[in-house]
């Protein structure tokens, strides 16, 4: 396709290229009304002369504009102009994971697992939205400047699919390195061949090269349908055998063995790098053995009550009393010693009036920000008065983060006491607190979004989010969580 560089777009300015690709390419372009700079991925001249594949674009933009997750790169617009159709995305200072793996590989552990667990979330909330990617790759994740990842480039080879053109050239539909057995045959696809595409990515993360390469593209396919995986371990020693357990599992030919779903994927992953016995295909028993396992153990009682709250909830007994009875009775008398369990009632509705004020002063020092932002703005000139904004905001800052600490556990010990949640979402929310207390803000974010999506109904988990998102200075989200969370808890 011609540079456009220095073209008028539409209401775009086109800046400079970004990279092309075999079916687009993308520019880095200001939008002069909304003063911002945007990507802009443009499609060939020889698309918008296809009335079948406009119409098809048109109507999977709309899906894909719709995605909202903090991991799927946004898509603002879409549109033709001067023959050409393009899609407006956001623009991320950064790269992709194609330029790490440029770098370095195999990619430690830590990263692995982040990127993993980031684009795995975000496939998960798109396979319920009824869209599936068709084309996980690298140079399909973007990586900002925090190291956070963004999933992009979603449908667009279902968009093409229709397209006469592809139709008499007999072009393949996705990226031979990456591509499922079933896609490569040309079978109707689902999920689940996305989830394949992600087990490559993991492949490459994890052992530093492509499973299957050949000389052709074509053969690269047939040896995703036909040659059986090369062991992880043999080309990667240091690899341990419960992470080349997960990577086989989300490999094998048969989609029907591999991971139900990307969040599967995740969890198997996220218990193979924490738990030395864990095995990738863990069973309910097993997924019960890594969570009650404590994290850190750590001599204070209050900061680790969740792993034994965790495995005595499905017992129904009370979680001090280590009885030797095989069996504990369900009734009451074994409670009958602790007071804490018979007053759950009333307890749940004090925590609830608690959450509302909890949300209320979240709602009201993140205002407190947002006026001090403008102030600031406004009076850019009087440094004297700017040192004295900072030093305000640093005060009311460190007295409520003295209270959130406080608010983490008792939110978290609360819930896992008085709320009846999956074991998965209760591990979730053990992962976020360790996070908080060790300040790493973003971890705990992805941990509380799972935990948000596994009991979406949990006024507590959105409140704690809340704080999380204001120490990551993302008010908007924030007061969004801590609206949410009283929405709930009164109603």
């Amino acid at each position: 396709m011609e540079d456009l560089a220095g073209k008028q777009l539409g209401p775009y300015q086109i800046i400079a290229p970004l990279g092309e690709g075999g079916m687009a390419a993308v520019y880095k372009a200001f939008q002069p009304s909304m003063e911002r700079y945007v990507a802009l991925k443009i499609l060939p001249r020889h698309f918008a002369n296809d009335p079948e594949f406009v119409g098809r674009f048109k109507q999977e933009a709309r899906v894909i504009a719709n995605l909202q997750h903090p991991h799927i790169l946004p898509v603002h617009d879409f549109g033709e102009a001067d023959g050409y159709t393009y899609l407006t995305m956001r623009f991320i200072q950064g790269g992709t994971l194609s330029d790490w793996l440029k770098e370095r590989v195999p990619l430690p552990m830590d990263k692995i697992r982040r990127v993993i667990s980031q684009v795995g979330g975000a496939l998960d909330y798109a396979h319920a939205q009824g869209v599936i990617h068709r084309d996980i790759k690298p140079s399909n994740i973007l990586v900002d400047q925090w190291n956070n990842s963004l999933l992009t480039d979603f449908g667009l080879a279902k968009m093409v699919a229709t397209s006469s053109h592809l139709t008499q050239t007999g072009g393949i539909l996705g990226t031979p390195a990456y591509m499922s057995p079933e896609q490569g045959l040309g079978q109707k696809i689902d999920h689940r061949s996305d989830i394949y595409s992600l087990g490559v990515v993991l492949y490459q993360m994890t052992v530093g090269h492509l499973p299957y390469q050949a000389e052709t593209p074509m053969a690269v396919v047939i040896k995703h349908i036909h040659d059986p995986l090369p062991p992880p371990r043999q080309r990667e020693p240091n690899l341990t055998e419960a992470v080349e357990l997960v990577i086989l599992k989300a490999l094998t030919k048969n989609p029907e063995d591999r991971y139900g779903s990307a969040g599967d994927l995740v969890q198997a992953l996220e218990e193979a790098t924490t738990t030395p016995t864990a095995v990738a295909d863990a069973s309910p028993a097993a997924e019960t053995a890594v969570v009650a396992e404590p994290p850190e153990p750590t001599p204070e009682p209050a900061p680790n009550p969740i792993p034994a709250t965790v495995v005595m909830e499905s017992s129904a007994t009370a979680v001090p009393a280590p009885t030797p009875a095989p069996e504990p009775s369900p009734t009451p008398p074994t409670a009958a010693p602790i007071s804490a369990p018979p007053a759950t009632p009333p307890k749940k509705k004090r925590r609830f009036k608690w959450r509302w004020a909890v949300a209320g002063a979240g709602l009201i020092f993140i205002c407190f920000i947002l006026f001090a932002i403008a102030a600031n703005n406004q009076d850019s000139g009087a440094d004297n008065q700017g040192d004295g904004n900072d030093s305000a905001n640093g005060e009311i800052g460190s007295n409520i983060g003295a209270t959130t600490n406080e608010a983490v556990d008792e939110a978290i010990q609360d819930t896992l006491n008085d709320l009846d949640l999956p074991e998965a979402a209760q591990a979730r929310i053990a992962i976020a607190l360790d996070a908080v207390r060790e300040g790493d803000y973003e971890k705990a974010q992805e941990a509380f979004a799972q935990a948000v999506e596994m009991a979406p109904d949990n006024p507590d988990i959105y409140c704690e989010r809340g704080y999380v998102l204001r120490e990551l200075e993302m008010y908007d989200e924030a007061i969004a969580d801590f609206e949410k969370c009283r929405e709930l808890a009164q109603g």
